[in-house]
């Protein structure tokens, strides 16, 4: 356990504490053990739900729900899918989702708005995107996903 605390930069408490289901960790907390595993977070929470298969239905689709910020991931994609992880997430409204830079640059990051407007923080710059817009994220730096509308955003993640 110190090992994945000193690589993450999580505390052996927090992470004893997340394991006897004591308490919700939030996203952020959640990329920094998926970066210290060196997978994705869609893949650490699939891993945490042992789901397998070549269909996917909707129903057996993980769902996790940051407590923080009541931000919602929906993990498309099986876990161990090949080429390509989708995940559907929903940005509440004037809610701000903050991912500390990773240690690994392991994947590619691309996000497609479905619904309303979402504004992408790099740290250095600002993206705004609406509805049908496509980005592609840096792949290095800390990243801040920003919904200042007062309804939810909806986005597709594609990690590759």
């Amino acid at each position: 356990m110190q090992e994945l605390a000193n690589r993450s930069n999580v505390s052996k408490a927090m992470i004893g504490r997340i394991e006897k289901g004591e308490v919700s960790p939030t996203a952020n907390l959640l990329c920094k053990l998926a970066d210290a595993f060196g997978m994705t977070l869609s893949t650490l929470l699939a891993r945490a739900e042992n789901g397998q298969g070549e269909h996917h239905p909707f129903a057996q689709q993980q769902v996790w729900t940051d407590l923080e910020t009541s931000y919602v991931r929906r993990s498309i994609s099986p876990p161990g899918a090949k080429g390509a992880e989708l995940t559907h997430v929903t940005l509440p409204p004037n809610t701000r989702v903050h991912f500390e830079e990773q240690s690994q640059a392991i994947y590619t990051q691309q996000i497609i708005v479905v619904t309303g407007q979402l504004t992408f923080d790099a740290g250095h710059r600002q993206y705004h995107l609406r509805t049908g817009d496509w980005f592609q994220a840096p792949d290095s730096g800390p990243r801040t996903f920003i919904n200042n509308q007062k309804k939810p955003c909806q986005y597709m993640l594609v990690v590759t």
